[in-house]
């Protein structure tokens, strides 16, 4: 197993994070941490997943959803192996995220962000609140010693170097201090993490362990867009995470292949054993052998592509950037009211000068998008938050996040509604003088279909490639052929043409409802191009032979869905005129 030392973890409170997106992405390209912790990020389940990590990390939230703010978010890379993930169910705001280490042990990192006292919150409410968030606290460090827990507890009246408090007895902050002292936890921050003008610097922003030499050094650096809480950054100490050897699958690069030797690997390969089968399957299994073969020796294999940042983020970003970070330095030696008006005049600028650069760089897109319609795609595409997957779902109750268990659930769902038709009545009234009993293929027919094959189509379960049948159906067509014309004549199929790979697709509403999710299925290449001949002898003959009457519409050449509602729409308009004139 690969192990990776995990040494890198950033924190910060976005105080929002829509308006910080483009900051974060630029500092997660930069920095690179190994996990990423943000507070208050008032983000709602509704927005979806947002684009942040460019595909370079997995990303859990735990939002509000009975009144705006708040909420946790961790990112961690997708290199690393996750256990398991688990978000606060009450009131707190609680997000943990497990990781097993190299040596065994299961390394913690839990999110917290503990709102204060406003306007938003009833007292009863703030307070069950808290006593969910200590209890919540409790949970974790019973449970385990291997934990990193950082996040905005909101809490100014601590001095943890003396562990004594200004609060009252049954003050959050004595709370918060004894909860801390009764666990032996240790206690990291040294220094004021939110500034706000003239507002007095206060410590909100802490990070708790056991272990007491865990953590080298803890970094400080300004924050993230307009909020006003800084980024701090902290290496662990020998700490091995186990890495997921299967998130960047080696796939083949099919635009990479040596066609050329495929084409003379398949004319010189002995199909002796192909054309003696008898039986579809056997025939079907020799073939995917002598395919797989094939692939394995003339098309390279590659990880998915990881861009190196955003290509709007040019030199004078950059400049704007370090401009901002100097000028919070300046601010930090010496705290006057004329250096924090320079830092937060940097600070918009540098907002400013990106969201202008973005803006101008998807502008060029679109003057480009006729001559390089691949930018323009990979673009929309990149905003899209394509690979958002299903979180979790909730049946009677019950919530499942397991994504074994969240399959099982999916599964039962879609079969639940699945109609099963009835036999069909082919009914007497009609005379048929033409009977189907036979579907015709030809070695040309199946030729010229290879040919129209799309290349960008994604491979089915059975692995076998649209790019790689195209280019070589010279000498792969009489083996499809020979495929087709076998399964029809003995009435049977491979397995692997009734496999189907099966991806949820969100229509709306309850994203935690399976059955607000539509099953789209990938299925064999060759299967569907067997599907392909049936259907074309199918509807040759209800054409020629008359089977289907005028008015019936829907699949078919020359009377689609979108024709019948014209002719509708045109035969009412005729009558609402000849109405007319009679009157």
């Amino acid at each position: 197993m690969v192990h990776q030392t995990v040494s890198k973890v950033c924190y910060t409170n976005v105080n929002g994070l829509m308006s910080t997106k483009m900051e974060l992405n630029e500092l997660l390209n930069r920095t690179t941490p190994d996990v990423a912790v943000l507070c208050e990020t008032k983000w709602k389940n509704e927005w979806g997943t947002p684009d942040i990590g460019d595909d370079k990390y997995d990303l859990w939230m735990k939002n509000r959803s009975d009144k705006g703010g708040g909420g946790v978010t961790i990112l961690t890379k997708k290199c690393v192996k996750v256990e398991k993930v688990i978000k606060s169910e009450d009131k707190s705001e609680i997000l943990q995220v497990m990781i097993r280490s190299g040596n065994g042990r299961i390394m913690n990192y839990v999110g917290v962000y503990v709102p204060p006292m406003t306007n938003a919150w009833q007292k009863e409410e703030h307070e069950e609140m808290l006593v969910d968030v200590l209890k919540g606290l409790e949970k974790i460090v019973m449970e385990s010693s291997d934990i990193v827990i950082v996040g905005d507890f909101n809490c100014k009246e601590i001095n943890w170097e003396t562990l004594t408090t200004t609060g009252s007895e049954s003050s959050w902050s004595n709370r918060l201090l004894n909860w801390a002292v009764e666990n032996l936890m240790t206690q990291w921050v040294d220094c004021d993490t939110r500034f706000s003008g003239r507002d007095k610097p206060s410590r909100l922003d802490l990070v708790f362990t056991k272990d007491m030499e865990i953590i080298e050094t803890i970094h400080y650096d300004s924050p993230l867009g307009k909020s006003d809480h800084v980024l701090m950054e902290f290496n662990l100490k020998n700490e091995n995470v186990i890495i997921d050897e299967n998130y960047k699958v080696r796939r083949f690069k099919y635009s990479k292949a040596d066609f050329e030797k495929l084409r003379k690997y398949f004319v010189a390969v002995d199909w002796k054993d192909f054309e003696d089968a008898e039986d579809v399957r056997k025939k079907w299994d020799e073939f995917i052998r002598i395919y797989n073969s094939a692939v394995e020796k003339f098309v390279p294999r590659g990880g998915a592509r990881c861009r190196k940042g955003k290509e709007w983020f040019n030199t004078k970003c950059k400049e704007a950037r370090n401009c901002k970070s100097n000028a919070w330095n300046r601010w930090k030696k010496r705290k006057t009211e004329s250096r924090w008006e320079e830092y937060i005049d940097a600070r918009n600028k540098y907002i400013e000068i990106i969201r202008m650069e973005r803006r101008n760089y998807e502008r060029d897109i679109i003057d480009k998008c006729i001559n390089e319609p691949k930018l323009f795609f990979r673009h929309i595409n990149g905003k899209m938050k394509k690979k958002e997957g299903v979180s979790r779902l909730k049946v009677e109750g019950k919530i499942y996040e397991d994504a074994q268990d969240m399959a099982e659930v999916m599964n039962n769902s879609f079969r639940s509604v699945f109609t099963v038709e009835g036999e069909f009545d082919a009914g007497r009234d009609k005379l048929v003088r033409n009977i189907l009993s036979t579907v015709p293929v030809s070695y040309e027919e199946i030729l010229k279909m290879m040919e129209e094959l799309d290349v960008n189509k994604a491979t089915g379960p059975d692995g076998v490639s649209n790019w790689i049948l195209k280019e070589c159906r010279e000498q792969l067509a009489d083996k499809i052929h020979s495929l087709v014309v076998t399964s029809l004549s003995q009435g049977r199929v491979p397995k692997d043409w009734k496999r189907a790979n099966i991806t949820p697709i969100f229509k709306g509403g309850n994203k935690e409802n399976p059955l607000n999710y539509r099953p789209v299925s990938l299925t064999s290449v060759v299967g569907k191009l067997c599907e392909r001949t049936i259907k074309e002898r199918w509807m040759e003959h209800l054409e020629r032979d008359k089977v289907l009457v005028n008015c019936q519409f829907g699949f078919r050449r020359g009377r689609s869905c979108s024709m019948n509602l014209l002719s509708f729409y045109s035969r009412v308009v005729d009558i609402v005129q000849e109405k007319d004139m009679d009157e």
